[in-house]
């Protein structure tokens, strides 16, 4: 049986079905990604998710979904399945479906009357191209193969309603059609590799109904274009394949086409080959350098997320190369010494503290991983490192700068820079202005990283400039941060104020950091009350449970899910410290065990939200469902990077 397996049963069950979700990116940006059932549920689903430059750059669902039917007898069995109006199922071609498998690629067999049907489908790596292939394994008739496609031209952040601006022409082309919604767009050349008849016989389907996004307070309903339904006749053993692209094909080469897009897959034959599968997918080519786009189906290039899974996602599979890429051209971007991003392409920048420092974190990964790592940072992002530090040391925008003890201070009124950032309301839940002690522990580690690498590489003038200068911070830090009687850090103060002293996972990276002002003791007193209170199953929690204004389920609307992401929602990413603490600290056998317990924790998540990949962000509290994006870069790169260990 395949690592990832679903039985009829369970796809009947559209409770169960509906909330399990496939996604397939290719390297320029672009994505499908619907439902197991293929019944698509939010307006971020669409078989064909595409940049569009001549128009904003941002995704655009060209392709919504398909609707098939198998014909016998002048009998047509509908293998389709959509959520209208009002809870509305029509048709359900879900109760026809045998089994689904997505080891390489996803896989559907329908069992209807006489007739066995395969359909896989495959998103190109290269170029925008959705293909799906019929095999006929059984019939015991003529069988006719029906195919309609549904579009919606529209930007992924909006749904789409009939109007009269639609364009219902269409060109004739080896095997197909070619045609567009609207002027600007990119054609769609839509071709199969068999002759076929093809009616045209445009309209609209009204009322799609979207679940998720119901669930979350936006519109949902949509309706959707077809330009019409193409005919084919099968033959017991036949493949046909189905192309829809940006680009013609010859039909010919279809067949090789799908082949060796499967030949390029990572096996999903194991948790690990899972998560590798999944890591590629983040990393896409844009304007001649890599990039890594921070979540799956909505998110993308978000500076701070990128640091965080860089070293995770390239090199635990020996690519340095694609991580200096990366690093390379997001430091040509870099406004100062900030790395600000768009939360969309119409919204001013999203400043941010942390970012910066979380580079020379990533840095500090690579010079701990590959050879000569250190020299060759210090050559080429040396002058990049002094530039941060010297920017934060002295005060640069959005009030940061290192006070007279060396601790630094980040953020004013009405900002969150920090990374639970979420704002409702254009107010940030969580603002942690002043001196915060993630920030700090990672100004700490920055100093002293770039010490150790000036040492390393004989920069005489910096070590003597900074050398000093940590050893203060680091004291400054134990000085302030530090509760002997509490036994933990507190999480944020500004100076004059109480201190915040919530049981929050920050502390946790202070001592996962490999540089670190505190002892031995009192990491172990930390570690100790976060594995009690904000270890899960499926990472950190962002809020001891003991709290008054801890939240078990991150649900509910927007605003909602904006107020709770950070009050008790666990991250995978920061049992990336959880466990370097370990392996910093205990021997290699026992290290080991804890990091087994941590990935087999996670198995039972390959076959939940996400096939094969892994979520954002986990609710609190049993059953931890999986919330946010449904693959998230930062998740599955600290698996990777936890996966590391055990080789």
């Amino acid at each position: 049986m395949s690592y990832i397996h679903f039985d009829k049963d369970s796809m009947v069950n559209l409770s169960y079905s509906l909330n399990k979700e496939l996604l397939r990116t290719n390297k320029e940006g672009g994505y499908g990604s619907t439902t197991l059932i293929g019944c698509n549920t939010s307006r971020y689903h669409g078989l064909l998710v595409v940049p569009q430059p001549t128009i904003d750059g941002d995704n655009h669902v060209l392709l919504s979904s398909l609707e098939e039917s198998v014909i016998q007898h002048g009998e047509e069995f509908q293998l389709s399945v959509h959520q209208y109006n009002d809870d509305y199922f029509y048709p359900k071609g879900h109760k026809y479906i045998n089994e689904v498998t997505c080891d390489p690629i996803p896989s559907i067999t329908y069992c209807v009357g006489g007739v066995v049907l395969k359909k896989e489908r495959i998103n190109s790596s290269i170029g925008f191209r959705m293909m799906v292939r019929y095999t006929l394994i059984d019939a015991h008739s003529a069988t006719t193969l029906k195919i309609r496609p549904l579009l919606a031209f529209r930007n992924r952040h909006v749904l789409t309603h009939c109007n009269n601006d639609v364009d219902t022409n269409y060109e004739v082309i080896r095997n197909g059609i070619r045609c567009r919604m609207y002027p600007n767009y990119s054609f769609l050349n839509i071709q199969l590799n068999k002759s076929n008849e093809y009616q045209h016989a445009p309209d609209w389907y009204y009322n799609f109904e979207y679940a998720k996004d119901r669930e979350r307070g936006y519109d949902y309903h949509e309706d959707l274009y077809t330009p019409g339904y193409f005919m084919v006749n099968m033959q017991v053993g036949q493949s046909i394949i189905i192309s829809i692209a940006t680009e013609e094909s010859n039909p010919t080469t279809l067949t090789r086409l799908f082949n060796s897009e499967v030949a390029r897959r990572i096996p999903r034959d194991s948790f690990k080959g899972c998560l590798l599968n999944a890591a590629q997918q983040f990393i896409i080519r844009e304007n001649g350098s890599y990039r890594v786009i921070a979540g799956y189906p909505w998110l993308g290039v978000i500076p701070r997320d990128t640091f965080l899974a860089l070293p995770g996602l390239t090199l635990t599979q020996g690519k340095p190369d694609i991580f200096r890429n990366v690093i390379d051209g997001m430091i040509k971007d870099m406004n100062g010494p900030f790395f600000n991003f768009y939360n969309n392409i119409h919204s001013a920048p999203v400043p941010s503290a942390d970012a910066s420092l979380w580079l020379l974190w990533c840095l500090n990964q690579y010079a701990d991983k590959v050879q000569d790592g250190k020299k060759f940072v210090w050559r080429h992002w040396g002058k990049t490192i002094k530039k941060i530090l010297t920017a934060y040391r002295d005060g640069t925008d959005n009030e940061i700068y290192a006070n007279e003890d060396g601790l630094l201070h980040q953020g004013r009124h009405g900002l969150a820079l920090t990374w639970m950032n979420s704002i409702v309301n254009s107010k940030p839940v969580s603002p942690r202005t002043g001196y915060a002690v993630e920030i700090n522990a990672l100004w700490y580690n920055a100093i002293c990283f770039a010490v150790d690498l000036a040492t390393t590489c004989n920069d005489k003038t910096f070590v003597k400039e900074w050398g000093d200068y940590a050893e203060k911070v680091g004291k400054s830090f134990v000085k302030e941060f530090w509760d002997e009687d509490k036994g933990y850090l507190c999480d944020y103060f500004e100076a004059g104020e109480e201190k915040n002293w919530k049981i929050r996972p920050n502390m946790l990276i202070a001592i996962g950091l490999q540089h670190s002002p505190l002892d031995y003791l009192q990491k172990s007193k930390i570690f100790n009350i976060v594995n009690d209170e904000l270890r899960t199953p499926h990472g950190i929690r962002t809020l001891s449970p003991r709290h008054e204004e801890f939240v078990p389920v991150c649900s509910g609307d927007h605003n909602t899910r904006g107020l709770t992401m950070h009050q008790g929602s666990a991250y995978p990413w920061l049992l990336m410290f959880y466990a370097e603490y370990i392996k910093m600290t205990l021997d290699k056998e026992r290290a080991v065990t804890y990091f087994k317990k941590i990935i087999s924790d996670f198995e039972s998540e390959m076959m939940e939200d996400g096939i094969g990949t892994l979520s954002q962000m986990y609710d609190g509290n049993p059953p931890y469902t999986g919330r946010g994006t449904i693959s998230h870069a930062t998740s599955v790169a600290a698996l990777l990077l936890i996966a590391d260990n055990l080789d």
